[in-house]
């Protein structure tokens, strides 16, 4: 099915979001977290969520949602924290976006970052294993390894990990095979053996129960 005008938009600012969060987290480059390039992308993000949200809606929508977002800017304005903001111009924005199509974008996007990272990891572990950065588990006797795979912090990693099996448990939910069951179990081992991220672990664990 052939995207509207108001989807491109809401996915491209989807992604400009994503990217931000990704390249704030990544080992791979360094930049500067107060960057101003952040903040363009950020604001760039917000504008194309407005313009989805005002396009073909009716005034007294529009209306509502100003109010809503104005809450959300006076937070903002006071917390210095986007968080907030960004999520209220998502909610809003989402209104009529196909959730399966967004999903599936969404673990495309993921699937793509993971990959770079832990392609670059290997090739890393491959040709100077010893300059690998790693990080050891606080309190335990042992110095237990975790690796990050230049994402982060390991549970960040891990969660990013988690969340995209999630979404894609539950785009195939009614249709889910034997191989999607050991795929997820070998997910949760992998991020047990070597980001050691165990809350991580256990989700993916209680995800195989409940499903």
């Amino acid at each position: 099915m052939r995207l509207k005008k108001n989807e491109i938009m809401y996915y491209i600012a989807i992604g400009i979001i994503l990217l931000r969060v990704y390249l704030k987290s990544t080992k791979l480059i360094n930049l500067n977290q107060d960057s101003l390039f952040f903040d363009i992308l950020l604001l760039i993000s917000y504008a194309l969520l407005i313009l989805k949200i005002i396009i073909k809606e009716k005034w007294k929508n529009i209306f509502l949602y100003g109010i809503i977002i104005l809450v959300a800017v006076i937070s903002y304005s006071i917390s210095n924290m986007s968080e907030f903001l960004t999520l209220v111009l998502i909610v809003i924005a989402s209104k009529n976006i196909d959730i399966k199509r967004t999903l599936k974008f969404l673990i495309a996007f993921n699937m793509t970052v993971i990959g770079i990272h832990m392609i670059a990891w290997l090739i890393m572990f491959i040709a100077d294993r010893e300059n690998i950065p790693v990080i050891y588990r606080d309190n335990d006797s042992n110095n237990r390894v975790r690796y990050n795979f230049y994402l982060g912090h390991p549970n960040f990693f891990s969660a990013v990990v988690v969340w995209t099996t999630m979404m894609y448990a539950y785009l195939k939910f009614e249709k889910l095979k034997w191989y999607d069951y050991l795929l997820m179990i070998g997910i949760a081992i992998f991020i047990y053996v070597v980001p050691n991220s165990r809350t991580s672990a256990m989700l993916l664990v209680a995800l195989l129960i409940l499903i």
